[in-house]
């Protein structure tokens, strides 16, 4: 065999290990890439029930349809408060 010949052998026996590598790499790839769209389900599966369950609770804090809205707590009239009386200085003797 000549040099040439174990060159080449040797060059095809190193492109076939650095296929295999590399079939290997995509592989795994594929494998994270997969784990990754399920994972995105499973979060969006999630959200969606979270949603569901928030907008359940909002229903049951409504009231039904046919009652009227709960009345705001009450509260005195906007306009400002009426001045206090000025308070007289006392008289000397004691007597009004």
């Amino acid at each position: 065999m000549t040099k040439e010949e174990q060159d080449s052998r040797r060059l095809r026996a190193k492109v076939k290990e650095t296929l295999e590598v590399v079939r290997e790499t995509i592989a795994r790839t594929h494998a994270v890439v997969d784990r990754a769209r399920q994972l995105l389900q499973e979060l969006e599966e999630a959200r969606q029930h979270h949603r569901a369950v928030a907008e359940c609770r909002a229903e049951l804090q409504r009231p039904p349809h046919g009652d009227p809205p709960p009345s705001p707590a009450p509260q005195d009239s906007l306009s400002p408060p009426e001045p206090l009386p000025s308070a007289e200085p006392p008289t000397k003797n004691g007597s009004a």
